[in-house]
């Protein structure tokens, strides 16, 4: 199975078309420098141990307080809140947390310089400090956030946008202390926007704000990436990801929210496994059908879907459950919908084709795929991208699981099999060293000609292409006039090329050597005197023997095949003795490693003393 991408850029421009990059202007630019990646092996260099740990120590004070309480009055003794905390544990820090504001801001004035926050410009632009020469006290911040939780939703609005812009470096403060606050900042966000749940903006606001704390840019100019350590602190806030889910639920048309949303679903997802069965029970086992859901909401928003599959990828990745979750709540349906309405944009044609094929291991939802359109979709992909090998890759490898151990019935009633094999001989044109595409494209067409007369006729009408499926070659050649239209078309050489072309992949010169034979033996000789390129094909044959030494299957046909050629064509001798010390000695280390070869290996060697 293909696993999902580790971690991918957020709202990248070079993948957005004009009118896409013109919709996404309102986002926050992350700041160049901010939370850059450590790249030192020593542990010790994160940051977010202690942050992490200061978070597990607070929530566990905050639990044993509450130990004995039950608010709600149904007999146990769990919080209804979605975050931890109950309300009298957040009133009281939040009175200590305005004491020691208060403290700071008396100590301010002592010296001439008091922190304070602007209101919302009349132009619409993030909030700064008031002084000009004035740095944020950040924990005063924080506190006014929680404060103003239960006031006027303007001035909540307010001091998310401030949040916005200290995490935007819009304003002097350093990335130590935006690292030391990170954690409370979360916390006061979503208790913020817990409170007020309905009002939409405010809910934008706050989904904005996660994403400026949880995503940083690499080095100047580089796409926005998400930042494993912020994103994991996010997931182990009890109720963070189900807060997330709740919001995107209640406000599904909105397009801007359902974006942040995902975002950051997938952020979190990628940077820690453990986040995975979080999204899924969240809000009340409703992850997948949000998810899905805003993909059929917002069907015209190619980034949404790219985001969605991203995420039905990777949850369903080495998950047998998830993958049934995903199937029964129509993602299929989404998925295949996104890719046909967004052929032309390249990540979300990726992400899709990626989903399908894991998704396609569990069997029910295989034949869900197939009889929703599924392969024709996926060689639309491949047309429509013919140059871009990631897109042919994902795209063979999805045919291959959709093709392999299924019913041979469903698949004549499914699968296009001549738009397949026509898709994928133009993928190999195109990507001949690419070498997993041409393993899995060899592999879906030799599973078709199993079971589809129509592919092997198809396979006649490319009868030059057709050879570099070694797979398939030697099932074709069994056909006497099938054999000498390869011949005649040069099929030979495109084998010789291919295998000069990968040298060490044994399982290329093992397929390619197969082919070989069984297009030479019980071959007219007139046929192979004028097609067959047998000092070219000698050669590639010597050389596969001394690069595969261990390889019995390599062996023993280049032994056939060298044997079959001296017999035929003089000048294939008289090139063997050219190097005749080594092409002995790989003849002799094969006798010895083959022991039917054996006297296959002893007449050539005289024939090359002789």
């Amino acid at each position: 199975s293909l696993p999902p991408p580790a971690s991918l850029p957020i709202d990248s421009e070079n993948n957005r078309s004009e009118s896409e990059n013109e919709s996404h202007k309102k986002g926050v630019n992350r700041p160049q420098s901010f939370r850059k990646q450590e790249h030192d092996d020593n542990a010790e260099n994160i940051k977010f141990g202690d942050e992490k740990n200061k978070l597990r120590r607070r929530l566990t004070e905050c639990d044993e307080e509450d130990d004995d309480s039950d608010d709600d009055g149904d007999g146990d003794n769990k919080d209804d809140d979605v975050l931890v905390c109950k309300t009298e544990n957040s009133q009281r820090r939040n009175s200590l947390s305005r004491q020691e504001s208060q403290k700071s801001v008396d100590s301010h004035n002592s010296s001439g310089s008091i922190d304070t926050f602007g209101s919302e410009k009349s132009d619409g632009s993030l909030p700064q400090s008031n002084n000009a020469g004035s740095r944020l006290n950040l924990p005063q911040l924080i506190t006014q956030i929680k404060s103003e939780v239960e006031n006027d939703t303007a001035s909540i609005k307010n001091v998310i946008k401030l949040s916005i812009a200290v995490y935007s470096h819009q304003n002097d403060v350093s990335e130590d202390e935006l690292e030391n606050n990170l954690t409370d900042f979360l916390i006061a966000i979503l208790e913020a926007t817990q409170r007020h749940g309905d009002d939409l903006e405010i809910t934008i606001l706050a989904f904005e704000a996660l994403m400026a704390m949880t995503t940083y840019k690499p080095f100047e100019g580089g796409d926005v990436m998400p930042s494993p350590e912020a994103c994991s602190l996010v997931a182990i806030l009890p109720g963070g990801i189900d807060h997330i889910v709740c919001s995107m639920g209640k406000h599904v048309a909105s397009l801007d929210l359902q974006m942040n949303g995902l975002n950051l679903l997938r952020n979190i997802v990628q940077s820690t496994v453990e986040a995975k069965p979080q999204i899924v029970e969240a809000d009340t086992d409703q992850g997948i059908n949000r998810i899905i859901q805003t993909m059929f909401e917002h069907s015209g928003s190619a980034e949404i879907q790219e985001y969605g599959c991203v995420l039905l990828w990777s949850l369903s990745y080495d998950d047998a459950e998830t993958q049934i979750r995903i199937d029964e709540a129509f993602g299929v349906g989404a998925i295949i919908s996104g890719m046909n309405a967004h052929s032309s944009y390249v990540p979300l044609q990726e992400q899709a084709l990626g989903a399908l094929h894991t998704l396609a291991l569990d069997e029910d939802t295989r034949e869900n795929i197939l009889r929703n359109g599924g392969t024709t979709s996926i060689v639309k992909a491949m047309q429509t991208h013919p140059n871009i090998d990631t897109i042919q890759e994902k795209a063979t490898t999805a045919l291959v699981t959709l093709v392999l151990n299924t019913d041979q019935q469903l698949l004549s009633d499914t699968i296009p099999g001549i738009d397949v094999v026509e898709a994928i001989i133009e993928a190999m044109k195109n990507h001949p060293k690419n070498v997993e595409m041409l393993e899995t494209s060899c592999h879906v067409i030799y599973l078709l000609t199993k079971y589809d007369d129509n592919v092997v006729e198809a396979l006649k009408k490319n009868k030059v292409a057709v050879i570099n499926t070694f797979g398939s070659a030697a099932t074709l050649a069994l056909d006497i006039e099938t054999r000498e239209n390869i011949l005649n078309n040069g099929g030979t050489t495109c084998i010789v090329n291919v295998m000069r072309t990968h040298p060490y992949k044994d399982t290329i010169q093992e397929k390619a050597l197969t082919a070989l034979v069984a297009l030479v033996l019980n071959t007219n000789p007139q046929i192979l005197d004028v097609s067959l390129p047998g000092n070219d094909v000698a050669e590639v044959t010597i050389d596969a023997m001394k690069n595969h030494p261990k390889s019995v299957g390599i062996l023993e046909t280049s032994c056939h095949m060298l044997y079959l050629l001296t017999k035929h064509d003089e000048n294939v001798v008289e090139a063997l003795k050219k190097n005749k010390n080594s092409t002995i000695m790989a003849l002799r280390h094969a006798a010895s490693i083959v022991v039917d070869m054996s006297h296959m290996a002893e007449k050539l060697i005289e024939l090359i003393r002789s």
